[in-house]
């Protein structure tokens, strides 16, 4: 059996240069992948002090609200015992 040099090299280069260029693609790709990783954290990140920035806010505003609420059922205990006091006098 004789082996033909020529097209061996010219095949194992092929096959070399081949190689090397999926190769560069390949980490092309992982670098494009690896990137995107980054920005769906940074996007993750911001989302996050937003929500977190809307739950302090909502936070506020339930506790302005309960203290609302406690000051109108104080004001409705002292109508109730002006409007008793009054009924009590007659008129």
């Amino acid at each position: 059996m004789k082996i033909n040099l020529d097209l061996n090299f010219w095949s194992i280069a092929t096959t070399i240069v081949g190689v090397s260029m999926g190769m560069a693609y390949m980490q092309a790709d992982l670098r494009e992948l690896k990137a995107e990783d980054v920005r769906l954290i940074e996007r993750i990140r911001a989302d996050k002090s937003e929500m977190t920035e809307r739950v302090r806010r909502i936070e506020e505003r339930t506790e302005r609200d309960r203290d609302t609420i406690a000051t109108m059922q104080g004001d409705i205990r002292v109508i109730r015992q002006i409007l008793e006091g009054a009924r009590g006098r007659g008129p």
